[in-house]
């Protein structure tokens, strides 16, 4: 995809992202890679479970229902919700303080309009669908509310773990980040219920209540754009939407703008952030030798998404769900971090289930700012140096091992009911690796297992990173 000038703006044409989208699509399902397709037509709010494996299935629950997690009833009229555009729902959270247990006739912690859709892009083929909503007051418009206690805000995501069979690689990935210093959307862990009677609820299993990535002083912490050029902006690397502004970068990958939305920024603006990445691209070794690269981004928190990602080898490492943000007067940073479903050998192709090797290598193109500024000794000297002391600490393997640990004894009850609704133990979901856990236990071991192989090779290979052949 390219970038077009015309009449003194930027304008990008959606037909190749289409295009691209649709192959993409295409070849995702005619190599069988699901369990089961999506729920046809009729009625019902909430997708069928996984085909064949109904004994003991979990479908519906009463009014005794409790759960030690949070519990998110949603009541759409029985309306279907859609991929687009959002319809109009009732939420409830029961979300008593910690030590209490959380029972669906318990008074409400929030009872909220809201406007519903289902989101993802791969992740729509599955049963179990992801929703993203936003809050609403009576007349319709954007109400900020404190979502599981989260700072108050309207745009949110409810995460449907489903391939990911540990349940927790998002939430693990994202607490890790924060506790590194850096922001990543806070997550809660919950069950969703769908409202069929006053008495009635159909189950939707173990769900992810997280923050969408957006502006906000409590989220991504940068100024708002008003008339000025250098920011605040909001950049992600991925496969453009249609309603999508992007521009494509030097290193031929389409950059899109965030924030601001495409029908709000400024022909200026575009321009602008255009301008800016070329020169930033323009400043890095070996281009410009002598760390002219420092007055563009901020290079720890480069540092910091690199290790991470790595850690995790995720399959959209440095390609997609890779964001950036600059503040008006700031340098360029890297993250927030999203999206971590097919990784730490949760992803069986492009060698993703190995614990050894870089994604660096694997998107050269995507990665190529990392991979020049691996050229500058100094860079390269304190990523060394960063990746040292987190293995002592943070990333150790105790650490690591003591958050998978705190996360599986808060879901336990849960995740017993999770799988009771979607059968997926045992069973290839894609893009899952043979051989496949029995048990959530198994795949908890799995995790952990990987991670340490992961961590020991790269402790032994991280002297080297940045000497491409």
């Amino acid at each position: 995809m390219r970038k077009i000038f015309e009449n003194g703006a930027y304008f990008s044409c959606p037909r190749a992202a289409k295009t691209r989208r649709f192959a993409a699509l295409i070849a995702f399902l005619a190599a069988g890679l699901l369990v089961s397709s999506c729920a046809g037509g009729g009625t019902k709010s909430v997708p069928e479970e996984t085909g064949g494996l109904t004994s003991d299935l979990l479908k519906s629950v009463d009014e005794t229902f409790e759960s030690d997690l949070p519990i998110v009833i949603i009541d759409t009229g029985g309306l279907v919700i859609p991929d687009e555009l959002k319809i109009d729902a009732r939420m409830i959270v029961i979300d008593n303080p910690p030590g209490e247990r959380n029972r669906v006739t318990d008074l409400p912690a929030l009872d909220v309009q809201i406007g519903i859709e289902i989101r993802g892009s791969t992740s729509q083929r599955y049963p179990k669908k992801q929703y993203g909503f936003e809050t609403r007051d009576e007349a319709g418009d954007d109400l900020d509310v404190p979502f599981l206690g989260f700072p108050e805000e309207s745009d949110w995501v409810l995460h449907a773990p489903y391939a990911d069979k540990s349940l927790m690689r998002n939430h693990l990935a994202y607490t890790l980040w924060r506790r590194m210093g850096r922001y990543a959307s806070r997550t809660r862990f919950v069950e969703v219920l769908f409202r069929e009677s006053e008495t009635e609820f159909a189950y939707n299993g173990v769900y992810v209540g997280m923050e969408k990535i957006k502006r906000d002083g409590d989220r991504v912490d940068i100024e708002k754009i008003r008339d000025d050029l250098s920011g605040g902006y909001i950049l992600k690397v991925d496969w453009p939407d249609p309603d999508e502004w992007f521009f494509t970068g030097p290193n031929g990958v389409d950059v899109i703008v965030e924030y601001p939305k495409a029908e709000d920024i400024t022909p200026a603006q575009q321009a602008w952030i255009v301008s800016f990445v070329d020169d930033l691209h323009a400043s890095l070794p070996p281009r410009a030798p002598g760390g002219a690269f420092a007055g563009y981004i901020d290079a720890e928190s480069f540092i910091d998404f690199l290790l991470l990602r790595e850690f995790f080898k995720d399959v959209d490492t440095y390609r997609a769900s890779t964001y950036f943000h600059k503040d008006k007067t700031g340098l360029l940073c890297a993250g927030p971090v999203w999206d971590f479903n097919a990784s730490s050998g949760n992803g069986g192709y492009m060698g993703l289930d190995q614990p050894e090797g870089w994604m660096l290598d694997i998107w050269q193109d995507a990665a190529a700012w990392w991979r020049d500024l691996l050229v500058d000794d100094g860079f390269r000297d304190l990523l060394v140096a960063r990746w040292e002391g987190l293995r002592i600490d943070l990333l150790s393997q105790g650490s690591v091992d003591a958050a998978i640990e705190e996360t599986s004894v808060l879901l336990e009850e849960a995740a017993e009911r999770n799988f009771r609704r979607w059968r997926v133990l045992g069973v290839y979901v894609w893009p899952n690796v043979s051989p496949i856990g029995e048990t959530w236990e198994e795949e908890i071991e799995r995790l952990r297992d990987w991670l340490h192989d992961r961590g020991a090779w790269m402790d032994g290979n991280i002297g080297e990173i940045g000497r491409f052949s």
